[in-house]
Parts: structure tokens; sequence; C-alpha cells
């Protein structure tokens, strides 16, 4: 029987491989995502009523997809769509950040009604 194809997107990943990357997975499709773009989005928090939430919870407090012993972990899609919504037209290091938020915002709205995998390698 044959494997499945699966749809990777190095998009935010090329001319980065070997360093650190987030992989967001739902079924077949994932997006790699170098880390050090993860860090220019959320490294300065956007709060929601005073406090971390989402994606910026997680990168800030080392748990979920960024914790040490983490290799794939469930992700709550509501909550991290919110987060990332609220980093929409800031200014960020990198412009490719902009794109990888943008592909990560597509990418939760897409796979909304499926198990979703974030993990860090």
């Amino acid at each position: 029987m044959e494997a499945e194809k699966q749809d990777h997107d190095y998009r935010f990943y090329k001319g980065f491989e070997g360093e650190p990357e987030l992989i967001f997975q739902s079924g077949k499709r994932l997006i790699h995502i170098w880390e050090g773009y993860i860090t220019d989005i959320f490294s300065e928090p956007v709060l929601s009523d005073g406090r971390m939430s989402g994606l910026t919870l997680d990168y800030h407090e080392l748990i979920g997809p960024f914790s040490d012993d983490c290799v794939e972990c469930a992700i709550n899609v509501d909550e991290y769509l919110k987060d990332c919504n609220r980093y929409e037209g800031r200014l960020f290091k990198y412009k490719e950040s902009s794109l990888a938020l943008d592909a990560i915002i597509n990418w939760l709205k897409e796979c909304h009604d499926f198990e979703i995998i974030a993990r860090v390698s």
C-alpha cells in the first residue's frame, strides 16, 4: 500500500535548514517556520485583558509545542487564532515575519475542524 503524500510548505524555512523550526500540521498539510520568525513575531507579547494567551503564552512559558519534551501536541485552535490576530499590522524585524504570521493565521482558519498538531524540531 502506498503511503499518503504530505503537503510541505517550506516558504518560511528555506535558507534556514538545520536551524530550529516550528511545524504546524493538520492531516497531510505541514507548514515549516523558522524559529527566528516566531521569535520576531511573539517576543514582544500583545496581551489580552492584561494576560498572555494562545501561542504567545505557550512561547513565553515554554509549554505546548515549545516544551523541551514536546514532539507533537494538540493546540487550542480558537485560542491560537485569536492570539495571532492580535499581531496583525505590527512591524517586525524581518519582512517575512508578517508573511509567516499570515500563513499561520490562514492555516488556523483552514484547519479549524481537523486535529491540529504543532511541534518544534
